[in-house]
């Protein structure tokens, strides 16, 4: 009966250093944060890009037509 209550005490233990060990870790937030961050700056780059990227390919297509109608 001894050994069965050291036994059942050892695993107790273990679980509760587990549960604080796991409350207490930051493993997965920091990365998935980085991650959302990069996320955001990216499509806010891509987002612009369309945008502003469309005006300017309009104006290279203009002049380069203009340069190939003068030869």
């Amino acid at each position: 009966m001894e050994r069965i209550k050291n036994y059942v005490n050892r695993k107790c233990i273990d679980a509760m250093i587990k549960w604080n060990d796991f409350k207490t870790s930051e493993r997965g937030d920091t990365n998935f944060l980085s991650i959302l961050i990069i996320l955001i700056i990216v499509v806010g780059f891509a987002a612009l890009f369309l945008t502003v990227g469309q005006g300017v390919m309009d104006k290279v297509t203009e002049k380069v037509q203009t340069f190939i109608e003068s030869l």
